[in-house]
């Protein structure tokens, strides 16, 4: 806005970064929100695929993830 507002003129690729940038940002923050808010996600609960080998009294570790 500052720049029109001199009569410069401003790229159309720098629109378009900041628009990318900002709903990159927002998707962001918005998908964590829902994550935990909407569907309550938990990292102690244990997934459906591993619910049967709990019930079993099988002793179940995740492996790690490499960095």
């Amino acid at each position: 806005m500052l720049a029109l507002s001199r009569g410069e003129q401003v790229s159309a690729l720098w629109v378009l970064f900041a628009a990318l940038a900002s709903y990159a940002i927002a998707y962001r923050f918005y998908a964590r929100l829902i994550a935990y808010r909407v569907l309550e996600a938990d990292d102690t609960r244990a997934t459906s695929g591993l619910t049967p080998m709990l019930t079993a009294g099988q002793r179940v570790t995740c492996p790690r993830r490499s960095t």
